[in-house]
């Protein structure tokens, strides 16, 4: 499968609202602790977040398409690290991957590899000297995919259901 990525365009909307949804199903059906759900709206939702995400903090939405078919997309942003106190860590320029998702059909194709490696490449150009991923811990394969790519988990949250 040839593969080319692209920024997003305003055209793309819909496409990314529909994966959003399906991105959105896929964390319900693995939640061990049945506590997600993807009620009315949720593509928009999450979709325009990210949009303004990106668009407020030196970002960008990088689509995968295969055949003039969006695959998949990913979205990443820069975020400096002011605050940070002297005592506890050094100063940084942060790049966060914020989405990552790769229809099932395409994947295992090294699709969500040339997305993160593009983010890489682009946080180094914008200052970054490190990246953070976020992924919900049920979900095995991307933390495997993660750290076949050399990420290693470094802070993780608990939860005990009452």
């Amino acid at each position: 499968m040839d593969i080319d990525l692209r920024s997003y365009a305003g055209s793309d909307r819909g496409v990314i609202i529909s994966m959003m949804n399906d991105f959105g199903d896929h964390f319900v059906d693995i939640d061990p602790e049945g506590r997600l759900t993807r009620g009315p709206g949720y593509g928009e939702f999450y979709t325009d977040a990210m949009l303004s995400k990106t668009a407020a903090k030196r970002g960008s939405v990088l689509l995968a398409t295969a055949e003039g078919r969006v695959v998949g997309f990913a979205a990443g942003v820069v975020e400096a690290d002011l605050d940070v106190d002297p005592q506890e860590a050094m100063p940084h320029t942060l790049g966060r991957l914020i989405e990552l998702y790769v229809e099932p059909g395409s994947r295992r194709q090294g699709i969500g590899r040339r997305l993160v490696h593009a983010f890489e490449d682009f946080f180094q150009r914008n200052g970054c000297d490190a990246v953070k991923i976020e992924t919900f811990a049920p979900d095995a394969s991307a933390r495997r995919f993660y750290a076949s790519l050399g990420y290693g988990e470094r802070d993780i949250d608990l939860l005990k259901v009452l």
